[in-house]
């Protein structure tokens, strides 16, 4: 039987996501069709970009997994393989094709304020919602935890609705305090519609609670990659929300807290989103 093969890719001198998703496809070799667990760079890398060249590139395997985190200091994320440590590109690891994978989400984040427009933006960063500047917007809202900004974001994601595409949830990573601008972990289309969102500990914890659920009986080995943010927005109970999933699957689990999950099923980016896959014999 195939044994799983962990491989590296370096960013440095590629031009796009695409082109770092075939350099990985070259690396893994014959096309694999087992599950592929992704652990990218987490702060320069456009998630929704990567993803989807990654399931465009290698179109027969389940791909999931997430981008690396820095916490809350947003500075550098930083990769292992074997001895080898990555400030750029990514680790993949596939799985043999002896493996099957089920999935399940969670969110828990509920809409606060009226729907805006981007009226201005340049890639991840937002320049203007409503045109507003979008820091001063945000500021309004936080009030007093705008000092804390970009950690204090972490409450207010975007729901956003891009024309052509599905809504999605967006975080906030970064900001341009001489733009008055936020960035986000990926692209914000101008014209998009948007509205903040915000989630209590409870919403957070009922949400892994039933994605956790809705994993079969019969898995032998799990993973969770769960959102920085919402550990941020758990804090004294960050820990229950591994625990009461671990507890629930009743499985060896592994994982990590990312600036952006890659969901299966469909294969999608998300963010502020608990991510299982677990794992069994095919």
């Amino acid at each position: 039987p195939e044994k799983a093969r962990a491989v590296s890719v370096r960013a440095r001198g590629l031009t796009s996501e695409w082109t770092l998703a075939r350099k990985l496809a070259d690396a893994l070799g014959p096309a694999p069709t087992g599950p592929i667990i992704i652990m990218a760079e987490g702060l320069h890398l456009d998630g929704e970009r990567l993803t989807r060249a990654l399931c465009e590139t290698i179109p027969h395997a389940t791909i999931v997994g997430g981008m690396a985190a820095d916490g809350e200091r947003f500075e550098r994320t930083v990769l292992l393989q074997d001895t080898e440590i990555l400030t750029d590109g990514l680790v993949a690891m596939a799985l043999p094709p002896q493996i099957a994978a089920v999935f399940a989400t969670g969110c828990g984040w509920q809409p606060m304020g009226p729907p805006r427009t981007v009226t201005k933006a340049e890639g991840r960063l937002v320049l203007q919602l409503d045109d507003e500047p979008a820091l001063s917007l945000y500021a309004r809202y936080l009030g007093p935890h705008a000092a804390d900004l970009p950690a204090s974001g972490h409450h207010f994601p975007l729901l956003v609705s891009a024309p052509g595409g599905a809504p999605a949830l967006r975080s906030l990573i970064a900001v341009d305090a001489e733009r008055h601008g936020l960035f986000f972990t990926t692209a914000i289309p101008e014209g998009s519609t948007v509205r903040l969102m915000h989630a209590s500990m409870r919403d957070v914890l009922d949400a892994a609670r039933t994605a956790a659920r809705q994993i079969p009986q019969g898995c032998t080995a799990a993973l969770m990659v769960s959102c920085v943010a919402r550990r941020h927005v758990l804090g004294p109970l960050a820990e229950d929300e591994p625990a009461e999933v671990a507890a629930t699957l009743g499985v060896p689990m592994a994982g990590w807290y990312s600036y952006g999950e890659i969901a299966a099923a469909p294969c999608s980016f998300r963010n502020q989103t608990i991510c299982l896959t677990a794992l069994r014999p095919r």
